[in-house]
């Protein structure tokens, strides 16, 4: 008869044994959610606050956590559509504790923490009351064990009615601020070097206007020079000239009267 409980006894303890019954024995932790306001216009926001009492010698996780540490708190909301995340979700400060499971300096909450979620309503929405839907997963320790992920669901209703909420105009973004060059690098050692490179351009170019304006003054030199000897051409063609004149005259004067006198005789 004793042997006829033995399979009974073996999945009893087997069921003792598996980590989800063992997670069943620790106390839980509670959460509760609150809202602003349970009736929302479509495309308007409501804002979730979720908080949790945490059992005594046990922690919830952060939600931001290092590399090869413990997993974060996360919450989601649904369903989608109409609901979404506004914005980041947000918690109370968190403690910075090294955690002896992992080995590491991690993020913490002990006793209690709250957290606020922005929601956002779809403008589409129909005039409707919602369920509205908050997940949260989490891991909570205590000093000898970690037990595995958990998520939780918790809902409240929410009432969409009346008109869209107006679309925000956005303003026109401002004017591009001037451009301000740093001292001493980047474009003004850019701009000093090139106003070096014109200072050293004109210092190069001013010899050769020199040398040009050298040789103007040197032909206008010599100009005069030239002309002297034009004129003194001139002068010669002139004298010879006068003197081939002078001597055809003397010609006229002495010839003309001894042939008159020659035809007398």
């Amino acid at each position: 008869m004793r042997w006829q409980y033995a399979p009974l006894t073996i999945v009893l303890i087997l069921t003792l044994l598996k980590p989800g019954a063992r997670g069943a024995q620790e106390p839980p932790i509670r959460f509760r959610l609150g809202a602003t306001s349970t009736e929302v216009r479509p495309g308007g926001e409501v804002v979730f606050t979720v908080s949790a009492r945490i059992p005594r010698g046990w922690h919830l996780y952060g939600m931001r956590q290092p590399p090869g540490g413990p997993l974060p708190t996360a919450i989601e909301v649904g369903p989608a559509p109409p609901f979404a995340l506004a914005s980041a979700v947000t918690s109370s400060p968190p403690r910075s504790e090294f955690d002896p499971n992992f080995g590491l300096l991690v993020e913490w909450h002990d006793d209690s923490a709250a957290f606020r979620v922005p929601v956002r309503v779809a403008r589409t929405a129909l005039p409707a009351i919602y369920d509205a839907q908050v997940r949260i997963s989490y891991q909570r320790c205590n000093d000898r064990i970690c037990l595995p992920l958990t998520t939780d669901t918790l809902r409240a209703p929410v009432t969409v009615a009346g008109e869209p909420e107006p679309v925000q105009a956005t303003s026109a973004p401002p004017p591009p601020e001037p451009a301000v060059l740093p001292a001493g690098g980047g474009s003004a050692g850019r701009v000093t070097v090139g106003l070096a490179e014109s200072a050293a351009g004109s210092a190069r170019a001013e010899p050769t206007d020199r040398a040009v304006a050298a040789d103007s003054a040197a032909g206008s030199a010599s100009a005069p020079a030239r002309l002297s000897h034009a004129a003194y051409a001139t002068i010669v063609a002139r004298f010879l000239g006068f003197a081939g004149a002078l001597v055809v005259l003397v010609v006229v004067i002495v010839l003309v009267p001894r042939g008159g006198r020659a035809r007398g005789a």
